[in-house]
């Protein structure tokens, strides 16, 4: 979410990378997991802007390796690695598809969706969590014979081609629940036991892989790696995992204490790999906000892959070469009408949000964060009134209608980088920063130290709005199980 920090000349850049091949494809774009917005519709959504380009790499969201064993509602409301139109209909997908108006005839309102892709599919690992080798073991077993036994036909979906395990989330929750980040940092024995039993209990043709942060207690800034080093030694040649994903950032650095990605630990990890294995494919997590960022951060570090999260929440197209560098009405317009006909046909899970429509809500606010901001009645209506497709349909119509004819096409309101869901996070001093270092970047400098130890801060005003938006989820959570 901040600035990305470059430290090397474009002389120093590593010149060739090792290829991720999954099944028949090599990858160079991947979809990252993200807990209640890794849904199916919004994976096909992602795909279906590809262009025809290399295929994209999709992650399901983080599942709880027990509840998926323990737990058969879990099971119900999470696995949408698969059409969820395979199964029949939860009360929650029901209740959003009522009241749709579809006007597939109507070339304004039809939908690049309905147009060319309705088939798109592609490779999908699904990540779970868990610290019981056992248990994580046979919740990988679970999904595949539950994916063995849907209804797809082949060629025509998603393809589970991987479990990896969740060794970066750095909530409070993955403190608690031992996982994610913390497990790493507390138990790495236990990390490689995890990773080399589903290896062994899998077969070759699954992948098994694993996400983590850069250690929490190597020195970034003095490029000591001796941690980072002795962890991907051990992940190769003691786990026997197939790839790797690293964000280049620790588990302090998360929400507003976010600090810059240091890509240039990243480029380090991949050397390090390449020196135990060759071939050994990194995928880089972090600070990808645009197509221009993507070649640029591949060149630096020589990964094999781009991992993109928050900024790919915001503009879905962002791994084709045609997106553009700054937002514009019509494609954030064309954005949420074009999820929306996606959810018509494929209604999402209601997750961990016990709701599809709270799925569907959080993908509006991004994709339509900079209009809706501007607009009280709307986001509001939006937060608390908006509850099936239609509605949300209407909605989007009105605030088109009032952006198109009633609002200034102002580029520095709407269409300015400082306006985006991706930045909403950052003042006037992060700004500059990062327009220094993209000014570096192009030059081949490197950023002052001082840029590189800004951290961003929220204003009390939105650190009000986010506690009023998290007791909204809640209550719909609340709602959503008394209705069950």
């Amino acid at each position: 979410m901040t600035n990305t920090r470059f430290l090397f000349s474009p002389s120093s850049l590593l010149s060739s990378s090792s290829p991720l091949i999954i099944g028949d494809d090599t990858i160079k774009h991947v979809m990252a997991p993200m807990v209640a917005a890794s849904d199916y519709p919004f994976r096909k959504l992602v795909r279906s802007y590809n262009n025809n380009e290399t295929p994209i790499l999709g992650y399901t969201q983080m599942l709880h390796a027990k509840n998926l064993i323990n737990d058969p509602h879990f099971r119900k409301t999470h696995f949408d690695f698969r059409s969820p139109m395979d199964l029949p209909l939860l009360e929650s997908q029901k209740k959003c598809l009522q009241g749709w108006i579809n006007n597939d005839n109507d070339e304004e309102d039809s939908s690049i969706i309905t147009k060319n892709h309705q088939g798109e599919g592609g490779p999908l690992i699904v990540q779970l969590a868990g610290n019981d080798p056992s248990m994580v073991v046979d919740a990988a077993h679970i999904v595949l014979e539950q994916h063995a036994n849907s209804n797809n036909k082949e060629g025509d979906d998603e393809v589970i081609s991987g479990i990896d395990l969740n060794l970066g989330c750095p909530q409070g929750i993955a403190r608690k629940g031992n996982y994610g980040a913390f497990l790493f940092e507390e138990d790495e024995d236990l990390v490689y036991t995890i990773l080399q039993q589903l290896r062994l209990s899998l077969p070759s043709s699954i992948k098994v892989s694993a996400k983590i942060r850069l250690p929490l207690h190597d020195d970034h800034e003095n490029d000591d790696n001796r941690i980072l080093r002795e962890r991907i030694t051990k992940l190769i040649t003691k786990s026997g995992i197939d790839f790797l994903t690293i964000h280049g950032r620790t588990l302090k650095e998360n929400k507003v204490a976010v600090g810059a990605c240091r890509h240039d630990s990243i480029q380090t990890a991949v050397k390090i790999a390449h020196d135990i294995q060759s071939d050994f494919p990194i995928i880089a997590n972090g600070g990808i906000e645009t197509y221009t960022c993507i070649e640029q951060v591949l060149q630096q570090t020589s990964a094999s892959a781009i991992m993109s999260s928050e900024a790919l929440l915001e503009t879905p197209n962002l791994f084709s070469p045609t997106s553009l560098q700054n937002q514009n009405k019509r494609q954030q317009f064309r954005f949420a009408k074009d999820y929306l006909q996606l959810c018509y046909q494929y209604p999402p899970l209601p997750g961990v949000l016990g709701d599809s429509f709270n799925i569907i809500r959080g993908h509006l606010f991004k994709f339509l964060h900079r209009y809706i901001k501007h607009h009280p009645d709307l986001r509001t209506r939006l937060a608390k009134q908006t509850n099936t497709l239609q509605d949300a349909k209407d909605l989007i119509q009105e605030l088109e209608q009032r952006i198109i004819h009633h609002d200034a096409d102002d580029h520095h309101q709407f269409g300015s980088p400082s306006s985006s869901w991706y930045r909403r996070h950052w003042n006037a001093k992060n700004m500059q920063n990062y327009e220094n270092n993209r000014r570096r970047r192009r030059e081949g400098t490197t950023t002052t130290k001082e840029e590189q130890l800004v951290s961003t801060k929220m204003t009390l005003k939105k650190k009000k709005q986010q506690i009023q938006d998290r007791i909204q989820t809640l209550r719909q959570q609340k709602l959503a199980r008394m209705e069950d």
